[in-house]
């Protein structure tokens, strides 16, 4: 089993191209197809919902699709309560909430498309992967 976090930014991707990894790792675990665990926390959650609604054009996404998405998406994760804050770690402050929630979850890997700003985690023992990293190596 392997857990995981997600960024933000996978998720923005997902919802843009239905043909990409990001959307494909989603899927994966929307059909609880996925042989891996993703970890949550409030101040990622929190994220999650600013930065969709803030991103995603609403005419073809309405926020009623978005908020239904993200109660079925928290309902499946591993979801963490209390997290002890160790701000600042990243490059990106939006970025810490990810690695705070990596580093008490002892996840095994982020996956993000913003590798360089979380060269932190690397450094404490989590990998690192893009979408198609981690596909490549964990769907098959």
């Amino acid at each position: 089993m392997v857990n995981i976090v997600i960024d933000t930014n996978v998720l923005v991707a997902a919802f843009l191209s239905r043909s990409g990894r990001s959307h494909q790792i989603l899927q994966q675990i929307r059909r609880n197809q996925a042989n891996w665990h993703y970890h949550l926390s409030a101040p990622l959650v929190f994220e999650y919902e600013e930065v969709l609604m803030r991103e995603l054009p609403p005419d073809k996404f309405p926020r009623r699709r978005i908020r239904e998405f993200l109660d079925d998406f928290i309902s499946e994760g591993i979801r963490h309560r209390s997290i002890p804050r160790k701000r600042p770690i990243s490059r990106d402050p939006d970025d810490d909430a990810v690695i705070e929630l990596a580093l008490f979850s002892k996840v095994d890997c982020v996956i993000t498309f913003n590798t360089r700003d979380f060269e932190p985690v690397e450094l404490l023992g989590v990998r690192v992967l893009t979408p198609m990293e981690f596909a490549a190596k964990y769907i098959t």
